[in-house]
């Protein structure tokens, strides 16, 4: 995912997560108890053990879900952030799943870049995550390090074309898949090219298209636009 939230003023921005996990763990972030200043705003009042820890850096959360698999939750750095867990409500109060929030204070824009990891693996499937862009660069990207390959998640914040970590595209959203074989997949949405390393896609029109290499070795090609293209 990547939250972009932008401004003319400084502003607190909180980006909160719901996981029914438990047990989290994190080898950045050193947690301890807090209180939110009164008065409480609805909301973060029904939380219940509370704390925090703070990081300018890339940080991972990890959790236990039900089937007793990790859940990982992998975050971007790049900016001071303030990461509050606490205890929260679902199912009509049967059960008390976990609240997760990043909270950066006094910046008029911010992006934020998240990534998680469902794989279940004991080993992370996801490595690292890093960001770059913004609103001054006119785009975000993810670069999303794998077990597989390289991942770039990429959205455009204001038209035009955009160069970053080896894509070049003029779309409002793309993302490119790589393995050990090189491109897997490349998704353009509201662009008419796509180009990462010695693969590209292109169509006719601004709209919608992607690429992906099945396991025997043939590919797809689909225009999920509702009009034709080429």
């Amino acid at each position: 995912d990547l939250h972009g939230a932008f401004s003319t003023s400084p502003h607190q921005y909180d980006l909160a997560w719901h996981v029914r996990g438990r047990e989290p763990t994190s080898p950045e972030l050193t947690f301890e108890a807090m209180k939110f200043a009164e008065p409480v705003s609805n909301g973060y009042n029904s939380l219940a053990n509370v704390r925090h820890a703070s990081t300018d850096k890339a940080w991972t959360l990890t959790m236990v879900a039900k089937s007793g698999q990790p859940r990982r939750l992998v975050r971007a750095g790049g900016a001071p952030a303030e990461v509050i867990l606490g205890d929260g409500w679902f199912e009509k109060r049967k059960e008390r799943p976990l609240t997760i929030i990043e909270r950066r204070k006094g910046r008029t824009s911010d992006v934020f870049g998240t990534v998680v990891d469902i794989s279940g693996s004991k080993e992370p499937f996801v490595r690292s995550v890093g960001q770059e862009g913004g609103l001054k660069a006119g785009y975000g990207l993810l670069k999303v390090e794998t077990a597989a390959g390289t991942d770039l998640c990429f959205v455009a914040y204001r038209p035009g074309m955009y160069k970053a970590s080896g894509l070049e595209t003029d779309a409002i959203q793309a993302m490119v898949l790589t393995d050990k074989d090189g491109v897997r997949a490349m998704y353009l949405a509201g662009g008419k090219t796509l180009k990462v390393g010695g693969a590209s896609i292109e169509r006719g029109e601004a709209g919608l298209v992607y690429v992906e290499r099945l396991p025997n070795g043939t590919f797809v090609v689909s225009n999920p636009s509702p009009t034709d293209a080429e």
